[in-house]
C-alpha cells in the first residue's frame, strides 16, 4: 500500500455474501462432489481440507453460478468515487485469486486492493489482521465495513472503534443495513 494512500477515508468490502452471491455455485460444486444436496449440516461437518475443494470448485468451475448485489456494489463504486480507499479483504484463499479478479472485473468492481488468506489461517483471524494493517498504514478518519458475518463486523469495531469513526454494515440477502455492534 502506497504512501499516498494515508489520511483517506477506508472502505473494506467482503467478497462471498457481500459483493456477490455464490450459493449457486457452492450447490452445483458440492452436486458434483458428492452427488447430492448441499445440506448446512454436512458443509459444516467438512474438513477444512474438504471445504477448500468445495470453494475452489464452486469459484472456479460454477463461477457463473455466482452472481453480484448490485447495492453493495453500488456502495463500493460510491466509496471509490468520492476518493475512500477501497480494499477488498475475503476469506477466499490466496490460490484463488485470479478467478476472483476474474469475477469482480465481471461484475465492474473497482478496488485499490485485494486481499486473500492463506489456507491454514482462520476467516476471523486473517480479516481482524488485515483491518488492522490496512488502518495503520492509511489512519483513515473513517472506516467503514461490509461483510455479511457479524462476529467479523463485532471484532473489527472492536478493534477500531477508538481510533477512527467506524461504520459497519451487515450485508443480509444483498442489502447492507447499518449494524450497531453489541
Amino acid at each position: 500500500m502506497s504512501r499516498d494512500a494515508k489520511s483517506k477515508n477506508l472502505s473494506i468490502f467482503d467478497i462471498d455474501g457481500t459483493l456477490v452471491c455464490s450459493t449457486g455455485s457452492l450447490e452445483h460444486a458440492w452436486l458434483e462432489l458428492f452427488g447430492e444436496k448441499l445440506s448446512p449440516a454436512a458443509y459444516g461437518k467438512l474438513a477444512r481440507k474438504e471445504k477448500h475443494e468445495v470453494l475452489h470448485l464452486s469459484y472456479s468451475k460454477f463461477a457463473d453460478e455466482t452472481y453480484p448485489n448490485p447495492r453493495v456494489i453500488q456502495k463500493l463504486n460510491e466509496a471509490k468515487k468520492s476518493g475512500n480507499r477501497v480494499v477488498i479483504v475475503s476469506g477466499r484463499q490466496r490460490d484463488l485469486l485470479e478467478d476472483t479478479k476474474k469475477l469482480l472485473r465481471k461484475f465492474d468492481v473497482k478496488y485499490d486492493e485485494i486481499m486473500l488468506k492463506q489456507p491454514e489461517i482462520k476467516t476471523y483471524d486473517f480479516k481482524l489482521a488485515k483491518v488492522s494493517e490496512i488502518y495503520e498504514l492509511v489512519k483513515p478518519k473513517s472506516t467503514e465495513i461490509y461483510d455479511d458475518l457479524y462476529y467479523i463486523l463485532d471484532g473489527v469495531h472492536g478493534l477500531l472503534c477508538h481510533s477512527t469513526d467506524i461504520k459497519p454494515y451487515l450485508v443480509e440477502n444483498g442489502i447492507p443495513i447499518p449494524y450497531n455492534p453489541g
